[in-house]
């Protein structure tokens, strides 16, 4: 209503007065002169968006929630040994996880896995596309700087038939499986 009343009294400043409606003498405004100015600009300005067929809200929601991706600002995705562990680095600079950690891999074959992921990306970066890295960022952010938590946590659910399952062959297992079950 605030933001009405404003522009009608800037347009009652600008323009010529508006014809009166009925005889009481007061100066009424047509509501409808005000309106249809606006749905005029209006329409000019989104013209555009509604010009390529009708507009689905659900998508138009996911559009606008989708992170712009960065462009690849690298030449060459490379391993190096850090500290006892293998690191990727983007031009010699080491990649850092979201919370600003190094992301590192403790075997050379997985970290020359996370380094193919990020040599793969061509014109910008897609996470989505870097199962790996995600993975390891998520270890890494998020893991293991509290695994103590992390091992209660899991060990919740460790007698559960949805996180292990019992064998049916080799023998052995089968044996080993039901001696465990017997302590339980």
């Amino acid at each position: 209503m605030r933001g009405g009343a404003t522009a009608a009294k800037s347009w009652r400043h600008t323009s010529p007065p508006l014809p009166q409606i009925g005889g009481t003498g007061h100066a009424k405004h047509v509501a409808g002169v005000v309106t249809a100015a606006h749905v005029a600009v209006m329409r000019d300005l989104f013209e555009g968006v509604f010009a390529s067929g009708r507009l689905d809200p659900t998508e138009a929601a996911r559009r606008a929630l989708r992170p712009k991706l960065r462009r690849r600002f690298y030449e060459r995705a490379l391993v190096e040994m850090s500290e006892g562990s293998f690191r990727v680095a983007l031009d010699g600079r080491a990649v850092k996880t979201p919370a600003r950690r190094l992301l590192t891999a403790p075997t050379y074959a997985l970290a020359e896995a996370l380094a193919g992921e990020w040599e793969a990306q061509r014109d910008v970066i897609d996470p989505k596309k870097m199962p790996l890295t995600r993975l390891a960022n998520t270890i890494i952010d998020g893991v293991a700087h509290s695994r103590s938590q992390v091992a209660a946590e899991v060990e919740k659910y460790l007698d559960f038939d949805l996180v292990l399952y019992r064998a049916e062959r080799p023998q052995g297992l089968v044996e080993r499986q039901a001696e465990r079950r017997a302590f339980s």
